[in-house]
């Protein structure tokens, strides 16, 4: 069974930069046939940051991933979540918790 594992921005931003540490493991992961996903905020928040000189090493990470929307039980929940945790967290993490509740997922995180 393949194990799914939603990537946030801060390990995405570690593995354009090629820390080696994460490099190894995302690439040891991959070859187990790990599916990597990415939510649309990640995306946003990546792009927000980048060059567009980067855009193409971007895009070929990206395209080792899937995309995982963002329903609107899943905004509802990460509007739930911020209001109750909101000096704890950020949007983005909220969304991909809220999205984690309702799949089979990991969380990777720095």
């Amino acid at each position: 069974m393949h194990e799914n594992i939603v990537l946030d921005t801060d390990i995405v931003i570690h593995l354009l930069r090629q820390t080696t540490a994460i490099v190894d493991k995302f690439n040891q992961l991959y070859e187990e046939d790990t599916i990597f996903l990415l939510s649309p905020i990640v995306i946003t928040e990546i792009y927000v940051g980048a060059f567009s000189s980067e855009y193409e090493t971007i895009e070929n990470f990206f395209s080792l991933c899937q995309f995982s929307p963002i329903s609107v039980d899943i905004a509802k929940q990460a509007g739930i979540c911020a209001k109750q945790y909101r000096k704890a967290y950020n949007i983005g993490r909220l969304f991909v918790g809220s999205n984690r509740k309702n799949a089979s997922l990991s969380i990777v995180d720095t």
